[in-house]
């Protein structure tokens, strides 16, 4: 499927009922757009502190989901931090990410044969780099701005789609209290953190929808250990 420039994969608060596989074009972090004015910065740990008038508005113009309001009130989204180090893990995995971008552009995977072997150990180890510190910031709910995504990395919030059982309730057909379906949300469980957009030249990906996804990796251990605990695999 193909996602125009700046359309949401995912948003903050919808359930995550998809993951993502890059087949062209780029994508990336973004904050919602009533999120870009009106912001106090902190340090640079990335603490955003918003005015009150602004946090008034924000929760007025928040896009309904069809959840009961107070549950849509404990979603809390992901910080993105900002005055990154130049010299830091996170500034090394966003170069990192645009020189695959580069290479995705220039077409270097499309002849594998013509890779030598100490270039191909530098990709690994450069994989590899990216997709500890993606676990580390997805453990700290954060991001940074310059991170983008690329064909080959698969987008989703594993950790999440496995969790709990009150997902796709209306799918099986069975009926579930209340205090049922407030206990499955809390904590954010199947519940989106971030906002996925789609990058300037748009992307198309593969979906493959929870229900799928879910009984290959009940199949798979092993490829579940991979997954969870980042949506973002490089």
């Amino acid at each position: 499927q193909y996602y125009e420039s700046n359309k949401y994969l995912w948003q903050v608060g919808q359930p995550v009922d998809h993951a993502f596989l890059i087949v062209a074009g780029t994508a990336n972090f973004a904050q919602k757009p009533e999120d870009d004015v009106l912001r106090n910065r902190r340090g640079s740990t990335g603490n955003m502190e918003p005015h009150h008038h602004h946090q008034q508005q924000q929760q007025t113009n928040r896009p309904r989901l069809g959840l009961p309001p107070f549950i849509e009130r404990d979603i809390e989204q992901d910080k993105q931090l900002f005055n990154v180090p130049p010299n830091s893990e996170y500034a090394r995995l966003e170069i990192g990410l645009q020189l695959r971008v580069e290479e995705m552009e220039l077409d270097v995977y499309e002849q594998p044969k013509d890779i030598l072997p100490k270039e191909e150990r530098v990709r690994n180890t450069r994989d590899r780099f990216a997709n500890k510190v993606l676990a580390r910031l997805y453990s700290r709910r954060a991001y940074t701005r310059g991170l983008v995504f690329s064909r080959g990395n698969l987008l989703s919030d594993t950790s999440r789609m496995v969790s709990g059982n009150l997902a796709y309730i209306h799918h099986t057909g069975r009926q579930e209290s209340m205090n049922s379906i407030t206990h499955g949300l809390a904590g954010d469980h199947h519940c989106h953190t971030s906002n996925m957009v789609a990058g300037p030249e748009g992307c198309v990906v593969m979906i493959f929808p929870r229900s799928t996804l879910v009984s290959f990796l009940d199949g798979n251990p092993g490829v579940l250990l991979s997954l969870l605990g980042t949506q973002v695999v490089v």
